[in-house]
C-alpha cells in the first residue's frame, strides 16, 4: 500500500497542477480525490481537509484561487512522503 502511494503521488500532483493551470476543475477534483483517499489511510485530518477543498474547488472557491491550496496540500503530503520513505528504508 505504501509503495503504491509513493509511486503514484507525484503523477497525481502533476495532474493537479496541470488542471489548475488549465482551469480544469473536473480533473483537479478527480486527482485531489485520489490523493485524499490515500492520505485518509495515514490519518492526517488537516491534510484530508486540504484535499477535500481541492476536490470541491468549484463549490468553495474559484479554480484560479486554488494554487495556494494546492501548495499547502503539497507541502503536507511531502512531509508524509518523507516519513513513509524513511519507514520503507528502515524495513
Amino acid at each position: 500500500m505504501i509503495e503504491a502511494f509513493l509511486e503514484e503521488y507525484e503523477s497525481l500532483h502533476q495532474r493537479m497542477l496541470t488542471a489548475i493551470k488549465s482551469q480544469d476543475a473536473d480533473s483537479l477534483s478527480r486527482a485531489a480525490h485520489s490523493v485524499k483517499s490515500a492520505v485518509r489511510l495515514f490519518g492526517d485530518e488537516n491534510l484530508i481537509a486540504e484535499y477535500e477543498d481541492l476536490e470541491r474547488i468549484e463549490e468553495v472557491a474559484d479554480i484560479r484561487d486554488s494554487l495556494p491550496r494546492y501548495r499547502n496540500a503539497r507541502d503536507g503530503i511531502d512531509e508524509i512522503v518523507d516519513e513513509l520513505t524513511a519507514f520503507m528504508e528502515s524495513q
